[in-house]
């Protein structure tokens, strides 16, 4: 015989395997799952339709148009002016040591704001005088 193979020797391509006594083996403590409801062809990507596709486009299309970024609070005068004067009297560092200002301990909006709480504990106090 060709590949020496015995007359009474089993075909080992011929599928021994029983699938009804996998089954009644114990599996121990691991749990029996439930089979897929899925084959393998449900999740092979297909050719979208048209009308799909126009959908997407019309919602995407929709969301630029009504587009509006954040709103963001602008910076006022005020604080444009503060940081300014902060930049001047309390040595910025946008220039270099020999072009700048002195720094001063004391900016003027402060010296101005003491002044005016000086004024307020004087007015606070003359009326308390009076009563």
């Amino acid at each position: 015989r060709p590949g020496g193979g015995k007359v009474d020797a089993v075909d080992p391509r011929k599928a021994t395997r029983s699938i009804a006594a996998e089954k009644k083996v114990a599996r121990g403590y691991r749990k029996v799952r439930e089979e897929s409801s899925y084959a393998r062809i449900d999740f092979v990507e297909r050719r979208r339709a048209g009308d799909a596709i126009k959908t997407e486009l019309d919602d995407m299309s929709m969301r630029q148009r009504a587009y509006r970024p954040a709103h963001h609070r602008p910076i006022g005068e005020d604080e444009k002016k503060r940081m300014a004067e902060i930049c001047t009297y309390k040595g910025g560092r946008a220039l270099p040591e020999e072009m700048t200002n002195p720094v001063l301990d004391v900016m003027p909006s402060e010296r101005r704001a003491q002044a005016k709480e000086q004024q307020r504990i004087r007015d606070v106090q003359r009326r308390r005088q009076r009563e």
